[in-house]
């Protein structure tokens, strides 16, 4: 055992198997879209040792193998939440625009500051 960040006690190994720290951090998610990942059904399958939530190397490998070929449930609800996310961000440029707060216009208005004009 060795401590974790959090100074708790973990294991560092349970053969065929991993932590949430552990699998997170293989794969550089956080812990609130892992988190959102479960909720949606998404996420890799979860098991407790103890106080422990464990992810099998067999369950990683399944969740792996469904990033790279999602089913079509899956594949339309990315695109959802992507097309979701585009809409969000031209909205959210056009009203940063609209009050002089785009970043086009701080960078002309540092530019002319320089320049004397």
């Amino acid at each position: 055992m060795h401590e974790d960040t959090n100074g708790q006690q973990e294991r560092t190994s349970l053969p065929g198997s991993s932590t949430i720290r552990q699998f997170l951090a293989r794969h550089n998610i956080s812990m609130s879209k892992f988190d959102r990942m479960q909720a949606e059904g998404r996420g890799p399958k979860v098991w407790r040792d103890g106080r422990t939530r464990r992810i099998s190397t067999t369950a990683e490998k399944k969740w792996l193998a469904d990033r790279e070929k999602p089913s079509d449930a899956e594949a339309r609800l990315i695109r959802r939440q992507r097309e979701a996310y585009s809409r969000s961000s031209r909205k959210n440029s056009k009203a940063s625009f609209a009050k002089g707060n785009h970043i086009s216009q701080q960078r002309k208005a540092a530019s002319a500051k320089k320049t004397g004009r």
